[in-house]
């Protein structure tokens, strides 16, 4: 699939069609990752979709281990273990909470009624590191939503309630990939209420698949969990405050979540997270984020002194080493230069050695000495 790229994608991928014929080419309008996704899939012929982002990467042999997983297992859906790659730094990160161990249940595979409670918290809700069996995504009419940003949310968490059975690869596999400017996920300040949408869409058809209730403990906890995540993320900016007061108005209300008992919660911060969104209008939040940054700013400025004078401390310090480091090398070189010295002098002592033991003189006295020498040592 092709969505209006404006780079060199497309003729890249027309390379790889010329070497393998099997590769279908699909060129279309910018419409957006949901669109494009579901237009693919309605022209696939494969027994299994595997949706890939464009910005991640994969081992190689991802794909036929998945395949050999869900063929051996008779998965509608499987599920491998991921790691960041910060694409500043270069560095990488185990993401543990994409599969939260703890929750997969000992029979592997399994499906939603084996995990009622934990089936939209157990995976992250992207579709990237899992395979789904074509014809079972066909027959459940499961769709991704034709939004900018969370399009794939709803595809995923349908996917999970209406498989039969999901199988866990616990290998790592996948690549994703962080800090990319150009990525949806980092421009989601454009697109501030996709969050929500994805989240009313998901419990409407939950509700018209008579599922709600099932996994409504699941779904409640995983709502607050999206909306403290995405309202953190929005850097408190316009779209931040536009974002809080909607859920602040109608989000939290009609997506339930303040139906659960506290004790209900996975997270005790997201509850109390949605609580006070529920209970504080914008003003309100806006001027405890004041405080809070007055508070930040006093702590800021105390570290910044803190930072100031250890700086000057390891100056000095510097400055001290520096110092010793030019008195150590001024005694090493004048012991080098003592040392050469006595060098010279020895071998100069062992030249002159040689040349007495070598001399007339040396010789006439060795011979003359011998006899002595030998009738002392008798007596």
């Amino acid at each position: 699939m092709n969505d209006g790229s404006i780079d060199n994608s497309l003729q890249i991928v027309k390379d790889f069609q010329n070497k393998d014929k099997r590769i279908k080419i699909i060129d279309q309008e910018n419409r957006g990752a949901g669109n494009a996704r579901n237009t693919g899939m309605s022209e696939a012929k494969g027994k299994y979709l595997s949706l890939l982002d464009a910005d991640d990467f994969f081992e190689l042999s991802m794909l036929e281990e998945m395949y050999d997983a869900c063929e051996k297992n008779d998965a509608d859906i499987c599920v491998v273990r991921s790691k960041s790659y910060d694409n500043v730094t270069g560095e990488y990160a185990d993401q543990e909470w994409t599969i939260k161990k703890e929750m997969v249940p000992e029979n592997n595979p399994f499906s939603y009624k084996d995990i009622p409670g934990y089936i939209f918290n157990i995976f992250n809700g992207w579709a990237w590191d899992k395979l789904f069996r074509r014809e079972f995504v066909m027959h459940n009419g499961i769709l991704f939503q034709d939004i900018r940003s969370s399009e794939d949310m709803l595809f995923v968490d349908m996917s999970l309630v209406f498989a039969k059975r999901i199988f866990v690869l616990d290998r790592m596999l996948a690549f994703h990939r962080v800090n990319l400017q150009t990525s949806v996920s980092v421009t989601r300040e454009k697109t501030w209420d996709c969050f929500y949408i994805a989240l009313l869409e998901l419990k409407k058809q939950l509700l018209e698949a008579d599922l709600y209730e099932e996994v409504k403990k699941s779904f409640i906890n995983w709502a607050a969990n999206f909306t403290a995540w995405q309202l953190d993320s929005l850097k408190k900016g316009k779209s931040f405050f536009l974002a809080y007061d909607l859920m602040h108005s109608e989000g939290i209300e009609k997506l339930e979540i303040l139906k659960l008992e506290k004790s209900d919660f996975y997270n005790e911060f997201d509850y109390e997270f949605c609580k006070y969104v529920s209970e504080k209008d914008p003003y309100q939040c806006a001027e405890t984020l004041l405080d809070c940054y007055k508070n930040e700013s006093i702590d800021y400025r105390n570290k910044y002194n803190e930072s100031r004078l250890l700086k000057e401390e390891y100056e000095n310090k510097y400055k001290e080493s520096c110092a010793l480091n030019e008195k150590y090398e001024r005694e090493n070189a004048a012991l080098e230069e003592k040392n050469e010295r006595l060098t010279e002098q020895k071998r100069q002592l062992k030249r002159r050695c040689h040349e007495l033991e070598n001399s007339t003189t040396f010789k006439l006295g060795k011979a003359m000495l011998w006899l002595p020498c030998k009738i002392l040592r008798k007596k």
